[in-house]
C-alpha cells in the first residue's frame, strides 16, 4: 500500500475526530504502517492491514486492562481511540514510548 493511502485515512480519521495530522516529521513507518503527531498532541496510526491492525488493538486493550503503562522502563502508549473501517489507531503522545508491534507476539 502507497503512503497516500496510509496519509489519507490518517486524514480522514482525523478529520471525524476534529484534528488534523502534523505532515513532517513522521512518528514512525515500518511494516505495519505509518505513524504521524495530530495537532491534538496524539500519535496517529494508520495500517496497511487489517490483522496487524487487529493485533495491534488487542494488545492495547490488553495492555489498558491490565493497568500496564510501562515495560522495562519503556512507556506502553495508551489507546485514545480507533476506527475499524479505516484501519486507525490513537495514542496519547508520549514521546519515546515503547512501540507495541515490537511486543504484539509476546503479549
Amino acid at each position: 500500500m502507497c503512503i497516500s493511502n496510509l496519509k489519507a485515512r490518517a486524514e480522514s480519521y482525523c478529520k471525524y475526530r476534529s484534528m488534523r495530522i502534523i505532515q513532517e516529521p513522521q512518528l514512525g513507518a515500518g511494516t505495519d504502517g505509518t505513524v504521524w503527531q495530530s495537532t491534538s498532541g496524539t500519535a496517529i496510526k494508520s495500517f496497511e492491514r487489517a490483522k496487524n491492525f487487529r493485533d495491534e488493538l488487542t494488545c492495547y486493550r490488553r495492555f489498558e486492562k491490565r493497568s500496564i503503562t510501562q515495560i522495562r522502563g519503556f512507556a506502553v502508549p495508551e489507546l485514545e481511540g480507533f476506527d475499524e473501517k479505516l484501519l486507525v489507531v490513537e495514542n496519547k503522545y508520549r514521546g519515546a514510548a515503547l512501540f507495541v508491534g515490537l511486543w504484539k507476539g509476546l503479549y
